[in-house]
């Protein structure tokens, strides 16, 4: 998930602008995936720049 570019973190709200103001089919597997990653990266960029975090950010992952 890290490894790919930073702007495909984004893909969540491009897919959610897309399906809302431009009335595109997504599916909703694609969607899930899209935020579910947007959530994992995030919470693992907060750990690096926060490592006191960790634990609450894992918590929140299990």
């Amino acid at each position: 998930m890290r490894e790919g570019r930073p702007t495909l973190w984004h893909l969540s709200s491009i897919l959610n602008w897309l399906v809302e103001e431009k009335r595109y089919q997504v599916a909703a597997a694609l969607l899930d995936l899209a935020e579910t990653t947007m959530r994992v990266n995030l919470a693992l960029s907060a750990i690096q720049a926060e490592p006191d975090l960790e634990d609450d950010l894992r918590a929140l992952l299990a």
